[in-house]
């Protein structure tokens, strides 16, 4: 029977490897993403010319936690797993899996929320220009 001194340290040093896991690092030239409330400022679309309110209805704001993000509005609720997958952002995890509340809200702002999701559960390109961060699906 091995004593506690041998099975010890075999314990300690699986339960360290099992630590040492993680997120997958960012690509080096890709920002940190982690820890900021992202306001939505214009959404994909016909109405894309019509930029959406600050706060209030109709605002959204988006974040992103380790391997999870949300996104508050513009009318529902929206969270999913992120990745990066090689240099470009995927949300809603490998198969675009994104858990949504079901409200209801008024037609331009559902229309509003249906062009955001089609477009963020593409591949993302990831852009930041001072504080403005882009998020630009492969359609453009």
């Amino acid at each position: 029977m091995a004593s506690l001194r041998t099975i010890l340290p075999a314990a300690l040093a699986l339960a360290l490897a099992a630590c040492a896991g993680g997120p997958e690092p960012r690509p080096m030239n890709q920002p940190l993403l982690e820890g900021v409330d992202w306001r939505l400022v214009s959404v994909p679309g016909p109405d894309a010319a019509a930029p959406p309110p600050a706060e209030g209805a109709g605002a959204a704001v988006l974040r992103f936690e380790p391997g999870r993000f949300s996104i508050r509005g513009p009318c529902n609720q929206h969270t999913g797993e992120w990745r990066w997958d090689g240099e470009r952002l995927r949300l809603g995890g490998d198969v675009g899996a994104i858990a949504s509340t079901k409200r209801l809200c008024p037609g331009e702002m559902m229309a509003r929320e249906r062009n955001l999701l089609a477009a963020l559960v593409q591949p993302l390109e990831v852009v930041q220009e001072g504080t403005v961060l882009r998020l630009v699906a492969q359609d453009g």
